[in-house]
């Protein structure tokens, strides 16, 4: 094999065969040359041979844009989606159910002593499964493009923003699949314009449906490049259509409770613009996990897995029950949910404390959370616009003794660490975490102060790399074990 550094291909002379060792977040196989490069193989699993025919280097890897399998995996599958591996919505589907759930509890556990160099012997569960493994995902987002006479309706190619055209997404709930096919006929008898992103042109840039199985409800929200002022002119072209649409769903046993056009003028990857109109009805859905009920608009963040949103609401619980048992004073306890969006998991707390206490950069979220609360009858839970790291350093009252975080896939602001660390009154801290890179980091940046009692990862993404991982961690003091860090140890025993 030799390379040309001046255009980053390797040129290999005779065929290169490398043994598949792991996977990375992406998906792609993971072997080496001869002299130690990591090569990224698409479409490899752990222990095929396969043979490499060019590479593709880049600073510290390569990427084989083409490979041969010559020994598959005993643990290969034929894909359920017609258009897998080329949209970038899955990247498992070709991996038996079970081995993708052993891979991903060894990349949970590979990552947390890797990055956080932490010890997590005899406190990591087994993965928590999913029962529905195909139609679980409660929203989707998908771009439009193509033109009139042929649009393009699908998810991005894995890694580019070209996309795949489908009639029906294996993960997405049924009604995703009737919609798409209302918006194709919508583009083909109106004569709409798709979104061009090159050039910043046409009109319709993506849809987004949210439905939920519990209620039969389902919203559709229209994202168009154009100023509301100009985007207005369309409002009774949509109405006639979306009253089609509401007949259709109808037929399956779905109600469509609204519409609304949101504009979005500007180039870049932000879906949503600022401002809305609302068509027909209410664009909202509401969803019920675990018998509390959710108000949900187009944008409000929410687990796209209810059913798995259902287990770990349950394993959130349980921690807090845990870590309220070890409370000398429970009957006043309070409980801080930091990243709490529209109150899904502080709702699900409710009946645990003397009071649950929601905070919330986004004003929006803040004003869906107190909607819930009220929904269900929760008076003893509150939703505070603010930045958590302030909040908690000026405003935390000592009686708060439990604090669950459940930040973006960035993870936790190390300000916000800080704080944590030192508001030594908390007693346990849940965290909640949807990235095992980010969640190792944290981790090692608590362990000066906290003690991990628990890591429970949960399956909320089947046939994709993600993980879940809900962490139960307890105050440790100069003794090294409280009260309460050894009443964890004896119920654990």
């Amino acid at each position: 094999m030799k390379s040309d550094a001046s255009s980053g291909i390797y040129s290999i002379m005779e065929n290169m065969i490398t043994r598949i060792r792991d996977l990375n977040q992406y998906g792609q196989g993971v072997g080496e040359t001869e002299d130690g490069l990591v090569i990224f193989v698409e479409g490899a699993l752990p222990g095929e041979l396969v043979d490499v025919s060019s590479l593709e280097s880049k600073k510290n890897f390569a990427i084989a844009s083409s490979a041969t399998t010559i020994e598959p995996s005993p643990l290969r599958v034929t894909p359920a989606c017609p258009y897998y591996p080329d949209c970038g919505g899955c990247q498992l589907q070709h991996f038996s159910y079970e081995a993708q759930l052993s891979w991903k509890q060894n990349n949970l556990q590979e990552q947390l002593s890797r990055i956080g160099n932490l010890d997590i012997s005899g406190v990591l569960s087994p993965m928590i499964a999913a029962n529905t493994v195909w139609h679980y995902r409660n929203k989707a987002i998908l771009p439009v493009g193509g033109t009139k006479d042929m649009p393009q309706i699908g998810f991005f190619r894995r890694l580019s923003h070209d996309i795949v055209d489908g009639t029906h997404c294996m993960i997405q709930h049924p009604t995703e699949e009737i919609l798409r096919a209302f918006i194709r006929s919508l583009i083909h008898r109106e004569g709409i314009q798709p979104y061009k992103e090159e050039e910043h042109k046409g009109l319709l840039r993506n849809y987004v449906v949210r439905s939920s199985e519990v209620t039969k409800e389902v919203s559709l929200t229209l994202i168009l490049n154009t100023t509301r002022a100009k985007g207005e002119g369309f409002a009774e072209l949509w109405r006639q259509n979306f009253q089609e649409l509401a007949h259709v769903l109808a037929k399956d046993g779905y109600t469509l409770t609204g519409t609304a056009l949101n504009f979005n003028p500007k180039r870049g990857n932000v879906i949503f613009g600022r401002e809305n109109i609302t068509i027909t009805g209410n664009p909202q859905i509401t969803d019920i996990i675990n018998e509390k009920s959710y108000v949900l608009s187009p944008v409000s963040f929410f687990q796209v897995n209810s059913e798995q949103a259902a287990k770990l609401y349950s394993v959130v619980r349980d921690y807090v029950s845990k870590s309220i048992e070890i409370i000398e004073d429970n009957q006043h306890t309070m409980i801080l949910d930091i990243y709490c969006g529209v109150g899904s998991i502080a709702l699900q707390l409710a009946n645990l404390a003397q009071s649950v206490i929601g905070i919330e950069v986004n004003e929006k979220a803040v004003a869906d959370a107190n909607v819930n609360a009220r929904l269900n009858n929760c008076a003893n839970c509150r939703f505070i616009a603010a930045k958590a790291e302030t909040w908690i350093q000026n405003d935390l009252d000592k009686n708060v003794k439990i604090a669950i975080v459940d930040p973006p896939r960035r993870g936790l602001e190390p300000k916000l660490i800080k704080a944590l660390n030192k508001a030594e009154h908390l007693n346990s801290l849940i965290y909640v975490s949807c990235n095992p890179a980010t969640l190792a980091r944290d981790l090692a940046a608590m362990s000066s102060d906290w003690k991990i009692q628990n890591i429970q990862p949960l399956d909320l993404f089947p046939h994709t790399t993600h993980v879940e991982t809900i962490v139960l961690l307890s105050r440790k003091t100069a003794n090294s074990h409280t009260r309460g860090e050894a009443k964890f140890l004896l119920n654990k025993s």
